[in-house]
């Protein structure tokens, strides 16, 4: 089970007081099972090199604001660096700060040449989650190993993406790195984008398609969607957050075309013609905690186009503008009325209709909102 995040912080930073410590001896933090943040308890930069833990490899992360977490690769004066203890016992950072010392082998590339790495980086208004690895390496299991990396705990407004493994046992059960073995080339990963922003644009950008053999197929299935989107000719996916859908389940498959042909066989891909979906819920809104309506609008384009979609009223008044001429890729694509105008004044109950232009096609279908 995941730790609260809130109750699993470990603030281990420390004041020295009139207190000499000797700097050829090592330095000790001790780390709590599960989140842990610490400091550099000297006024000197100390390379991640001068770092080890008892167990599994020492990776340092650095918040920054509007881009989350991000790696480091030194021990900074007066930074506070987030540090994760995934097993059910204390551990214990030893600083070394005798810089003219032997030190730890700095951390070689997750695939050492022999396998290959995914970036995906998820960007939300204006916060970003950049450093989230899928992947195969010679030194990886399929299940949990010292290369599969655990996932920050957010903070203020963000977007997080995570593959959650409960199933691993350890204390932390979402990680920003999955690496499996290379031994087979069919691989799935499950992963999770979750934000606290609503009806704002989630873009997801897969980094690194090069690296992968040719010969494989890439894809990504949005599963609340049931569509998939090949990789290799579009690497980014875009949706718009939703009150009722902070949280978005997604897959990622790499393999043989007749494996991913077959583990993508409920979804659809790029439709053959321009489509214009019932809004979903209708009537809304729908029964749950939320108290402000909200309805997502699906369409489908069969070629990049210029797609313009506006709300209208029974009297044929604009209400609202979701997309003005905006360019969109080839696929499926969903956009978010909230049941406000254009001022932002909420709407009453009643009979409205929206219209989707892209291109020549046109088409309009009818939505109930109820207060």
């Amino acid at each position: 089970m995941e730790v609260n995040a809130k109750s699993s912080f470990n603030w281990n930073f420390e004041l020295r007081i009139q207190k000499t410590v000797v700097r050829s001896e090592l330095y000790k933090i001790r780390l709590e099972p599960g989140h842990n943040f610490v400091a550099n308890p000297f006024n000197f930069t100390i390379p991640a090199s001068h770092l080890r833990k008892n167990s599994g490899q020492v990776i340092l992360q650095t918040y920054t604001g509007s881009t989350s977490f991000t790696r480091a690769d030194a021990f900074l004066p007066w930074e506070g660096y987030y540090l994760a203890n995934n097993e059910g016992t204390a551990d214990t950072l030893f600083v070394n700060p005798n810089l003219s010392s032997n030190s730890t082998p700095p951390v070689t590339s997750k695939t050492d040449g022999s396998g290959w790495r995914l970036q995906i980086v998820a960007r939300c208004g204006q916060m970003a989650d950049p450093e989230n690895f899928a992947g195969v390496a010679a030194a990886s299991a399929d299940g949990w190993d010292d290369n599969d990396l655990v996932e920050p705990p957010p903070i203020g407004d963000y977007v997080s993406l995570y593959f959650p493994h409960p199933e691993w046992q350890k204390v932390l059960s979402r990680y920003c790195d999955d690496i499996r073995s290379p031994a087979n080339p069919n691989q799935e990963w499950r992963f999770v984008v979750e934000t606290n922003l609503s009806n704002e644009m989630v873009t997801l950008r897969f980094d690194g398609l090069q690296e992968i053999d040719p010969s494989l197929a890439v894809f990504l299935v949005d599963e609340a969607m049931k569509y998939k989107q090949n990789l290799r000719e579009n690497a980014m996916y875009q949706y718009q957050s939703r009150q009722h859908e902070l949280t978005k389940q997604f897959t990622l498959i790499a393999g043989k075309e007749n494996f991913v042909s077959e583990q993508t066989a409920n979804a659809q891909g790029v439709p053959e013609d321009f489509v214009l979906e019932q809004n979903f819920p209708n009537p809304f809104p729908a029964s749950g905690t939320f108290g402000n309506p909200e309805t997502a609008i699906r369409f489908g384009l069969p070629e990049k186009s210029v797609v313009t979609l506006k709300i209208f009223d029974v009297a044929g008044h604009e209400i609202a503008t979701l997309l003005e001429r905006v360019e969109l890729p080839a696929g499926r694509h969903q956009r978010v009325w909230d049941g406000r105008d254009a001022q932002g004044r909420a709407m009453t109950s009643g009979i409205y209709f929206c219209r989707l232009a892209a291109g020549n096609f046109s088409r309009t279908m009818k939505m109930t909102l109820m207060r």
